[in-house]
């Protein structure tokens, strides 16, 4: 009685190995196949992602920019001595400033993809380790 359930698991081993095996002959084609669309789709998601991000914080920055000289010129009619004035722009041209510096990284993100798209590759694999 037990060789004859050796035998079935031997045989039932030998099925589920050719399966397994079937399946992952299947599976390395797939990949072989998808790689290069893989790598496009990393490419075009980074530019575009980097792209959007770059321009929303320079608009951001430039708007905030726009915004403070304006209130200051106006701060500056309603209290000739201009120190509430003075405050205002410094901060708001300090924030102004870091953002322009966040959309001016993102840029260099779109850049980097443009120019040297193998260098991006391997950074964004290199976060997947």
């Amino acid at each position: 009685m037990t060789d004859e359930v050796i035998e079935k698991v031997a045989s039932m081993s030998e099925t589920a190995l050719a399966k397994a095996l079937e399946y992952v002959e299947a599976a390395e084609g797939f990949v072989v196949e998808q790689a290069p669309l893989l790598v496009q789709e990393i490419l075009a998601w980074g530019f575009a992602e980097h792209l959007i991000y770059a321009l929303l914080w320079g608009v951001f920055g430039l708007t905030l920019l726009i915004s403070v000289v304006k209130l200051c010129r106006f701060l500056y009619k309603v209290e000739p001595d201009g120190e509430v004035a003075w405050v205002v722009g410094l901060f708001g041209s300090g924030v102004s400033v870091l953002l322009g510096f966040v959309s001016f990284c993102y840029a260099l993100e779109v850049v980097k993809i443009s120019v040297a798209p193998r260098l991006y590759l391997l950074e964004a694999f290199k976060g997947l380790l």
